[in-house]
């Protein structure tokens, strides 16, 4: 990767680092538009002391194409039944959410890290299955996933969300269509991300 092409992807990660912490949710991927308070509020729940959750990060691969050659319509249209087929995967408790264009997340009630990665690969294979957009027409797209696990790498929703969206980074840079679990390369990469997006600190003035 060039320098400048190097300068640029941690310039648009910077900007993904800011959004995703304040985006509008879809609880049930369709409907209602609440805030991220949904997912921190699961989280904060007083009845789960010692429960592990997981936050699975969604985000669609070539959905894009879809919307360029078939049109926004038949796009909206397989957003619904993308939203269709994670329902079907969902356990009770399972909370899933829409962040916004081709983005979801799943914060998942009761896994282990080890139950996580399967139910992400459940994911993956069911969502990548072809799509019939009517008029006998079809299409096909690939999801890539970034897990984290509360409460090891956090309890706030913000840092689930960064520490999972480091992981998909990764797994989008591997190929896409797969899922990749937050782990420490993931974590050291978030950490130097966000230093270097934090504020310069001001300059001292002299002392009297």
């Amino acid at each position: 990767m060039s320098t400048a092409s190097s300068h640029q992807h941690v310039a648009c990660e910077k900007v993904r680092l800011r959004q995703v912490v304040d985006v509008d949710i879809v609880p049930d991927c369709t409907a209602i538009r609440r805030r991220k308070a949904v997912l921190e509020q699961r989280l904060r729940r007083p009845d789960r002391s010692g429960e592990a959750l997981a936050l699975l990060y969604l985000d669609l691969d070539d959905f894009k194409a879809v919307n360029d050659t078939h049109g926004h319509a038949a796009g909206d249209r397989l957003l619904e039944s993308v939203a269709e087929r994670m329902r079907g995967l969902l356990r009770e408790g399972d909370l899933p959410a829409r962040l916004g264009g081709d983005e979801f997340v799943v914060l998942a009630a009761d896994r282990t890290a080890e139950e996580a990665m399967t139910f992400g690969w459940r994911l993956v294979e069911t969502i990548g299955a072809p799509y019939d957009l009517g008029s006998g027409t079809s299409a096909r797209i690939g999801v890539s996933v970034g897990i984290a696990m509360s409460p090891e790498h956090g309890s706030r929703s913000a840092d689930l969300l960064r520490v999972a969206d480091a992981a998909l980074y990764q797994a989008k840079f591997d190929g896409g269509s797969r899922c990749q679990a937050a782990s420490g390369d993931d974590l050291a990469r978030l950490s130097r991300l966000l230093s270097r997006s934090a504020p310069e600190p001001a300059p001292q003035s002299a002392a009297a």
